[in-house]
């Protein structure tokens, strides 16, 4: 770590912004933070220093600075410094100023004063080799450390640093037809469509950036399959146009592996690069199809096709694997193709309970964050950010387990939860039934509802809380979804809130959406079953972790005794107390800016 009198240059000092970058896929992070130096050229070195500034509405993630030690002729010792903004796609950097100080103490009021002599081109290759190449500089600066550099220590560990490799050829893979390399830019990329699939093992490697034109398929319709590995740390973009989209197909496979220290980042082609503002909706999402069953097609041949556009889905394999998603960041997705035809954050059509998805979050997306298709997909510790429509959408059949998610609406929110069956045939089987357990639902002022319950559904709610609705917390909609529940004096058991926390004081109908035309109210639904709290959560400042004063601590239920899927709790929410934290790390803003 560079002394704090130096950072603390870094950060006041503004003469050495403005540099010029290149744009593609090492992501600088505090892992390079460190002594570098050219063995080549000894008696000089270099200490870099990463400070992480990370700015959702510039992409900027931080400041880079460089501290330069060598000595002149004469033995006298010499320093510069070189400090330049970065932004996430950012890999090289041009004409960044080199500063020389004179003057100034370690201790005391006196300031040091500053020249620049110089300019210099940073160039980051891996986690192992950097480069700098200055220019204009006095002769007496001339043994200050150049060219490439390698670790003081030695090569670091991947778990903190992943990326091992320099761009090359090989770096895109053999993909005749499919992919087209860009050295410059360390970018791949890809042209897979539904008739020229990606097929067999495919490897999305880290120090390139994937980008996606159009909508780029892995795997025919359980023929010609593909497996898709991308390893911690990859960036995939769209390619500049809404319809840009990854879609796995049925009998095809995805292994997206991050780690908590370097997520897979799926994004905007504007995201990370200076002078631009990705959006909602720059690109499609991630879409996967398997054959899992939904009920539009609860038999062979199971031509389920999906809402925007005409590829199958669906089938009679609840239990089949498409892969794992763990540790993965949606960014800036979603795309409409007509209304009511939408590709979400991340789309899971008739996608089996042997798929792993953990550590997923949706940020600032123009759709839903998360959608089932029928199937039952189970999904731990997820985040939704920001997203403009409802963030946990089900439908056809869907029947997931979903334990451990933060919800945070935006400006332009729908519902938290939207759950259907069938809207063409309320009580079509298989009926939809998810279970969700400890989720923190968090609305805004555009928030309608916090569960929307409708068409049909079944839906099992356990631990939960749902606070600052605009219309309400809870929403029983439809004769089909009342019929589903029971009665409060008996229910049926496919409709459910236990041990759950409401809280829209504010909202247009207070926390439920009672109606004297239903068969009976959501609030004596919800007063009917064991648990169930009304009142101020009592958040700390994060708006995520319970007080030590709140209701949420130790009033929860062991979900484990529902299914032994669910990890045992005793708390209501997605946070346990102030030493939970599995959000952190991984996640970009989980709470907004």
């Amino acid at each position: 770590m560079i002394p704090f009198a130096f950072r603390a240059l870094a950060v006041g000092c503004t003469l050495a912004l403005g540099a010029t970058a290149s744009h593609a896929a090492v992501r600088l992070s505090e892992a390079f933070n460190g002594g570098w130096f050219n063995p080549e050229r000894p008696n000089s070195g270099v200490l870099l220093d990463f400070i992480p500034q990370p700015n959702a509405e510039t992409g900027k993630t931080g400041t880079l600075f460089i501290a330069g030690f060598s000595y002149d002729a004469q033995g006298r010792d010499r320093w510069v410094i070189l400090q330049t903004e970065v932004f996430g796609q950012e890999f090289e950097f041009n004409n960044v100023p080199v500063l020389a100080f004179s003057g100034g103490r370690f201790f005391g009021t006196q300031q040091p004063s500053s020249q620049q002599i110089g300019t210099a081109r940073i160039t980051i290759h891996s986690c192992d080799a950097i480069e700098i190449q200055f220019s204009g500089m006095p002769s007496d600066y001339g043994n200050i450390a150049t060219g490439r550099m390698v670790r003081l220590t030695g090569p670091v560990d991947p778990e903190i640093c992943p990326y091992k490799r320099e761009f090359t050829a090989e770096s895109c893979g053999n993909l005749p037809g499919q992919v087209t390399a860009d050295p410059a830019r360390r970018t791949c990329t890809l042209n897979a469509p539904p008739s020229n699939p990606l097929r067999g093992e495919i490897l999305f490697r880290n120090e390139a950036t994937w980008v996606l034109t159009g909508l780029t398929v892995v795997g025919g319709d359980n023929v010609d399959t593909g497996v898709l590995r991308i390893e911690p740390g990859t960036v995939i973009t769209g390619g500049g146009e809404t319809s840009d989209y990854l879609y796995i197909r049925p009998g095809s496979k995805i292994f997206a592996q991050g780690t908590r220290r370097h997520p897979v980042i799926m994004t905007s082609d504007r995201d990370g690069v200076r002078g631009q503002r990705p959006a909602p909706g720059d690109w499609g999402g991630l879409v996967i199809s398997g054959n899992a069953p939904a009920n539009p097609c609860p038999t062979a041949p199971f031509n389920c096709t999906d809402e925007f556009g005409s590829l199958r889905y669906g089938g009679d394999r609840p239990n089949e694997s498409s892969g794992i998603v763990r540790f993965v960041q949606i960014r800036y997705a979603g795309y409409q193709f007509a209304a009511n035809r939408e590709v979400n954050s991340l789309t899971l059509q008739g996608v089996g309970k042997g798929t792993v998805i953990e550590y997923v979050q949706a940020f600032r997306g123009s759709d839903d964050a998360f959608e089932w298709f029928g199937g039952g997909a189970n999904a731990r510790y997820i985040v939704a950010t920001e997203c403009e429509d409802d963030i946990l959408d089900t439908d056809f059949g869907a029947n997931p387990n979903i334990q451990f998610a933060i919800i945070k609406q935006g400006p332009l929110a729908d519902h938290g939860i939207e759950a259907d069956n069938n809207e063409q045939n309320n009580d079509a089987a298989p009926r939809s039934r998810p279970t969700i357990a400890n989720v923190t639902f968090l609305g805004s002022a555009a928030g309608q509802d916090g569960a929307r319950l409708r068409r049909g559904t079944g839906f099992r709610i356990y631990n939960t809380v749902f606070t600052g609705f605009s219309r309400s917390c809870l929403n029983i909609d439809g004769a089909a979804t009342f019929a589903v529940a029971g009665t409060p004096s008996n229910l049926s058991g496919n409709l459910i809130i236990e041990h759950s926390l409401v809280h829209c004081p504010t909202a247009a109908r207070g926390n439920f959406s009672d109606d004297s035309g239903q068969p009976w109210l959501e609030s004596a639904w919800f007063q009917a079953q064991p648990g169930n709290l009304t009142g101020d959560p009592r958040f700390a400042a994060d708006g995520i972790t319970p007080r030590a004063d709140s209701p949420l601590r130790g009033a929860g239920k062991n979900v484990a005794t529902v299914d032994p899927w669910f990890i045992p709790t005793d708390h209501i929410g997605a946070v346990r107390d102030e030493n939970d934290t599995w959000w952190k790390g991984w996640t970009y803003f989980p709470l907004g800016n």
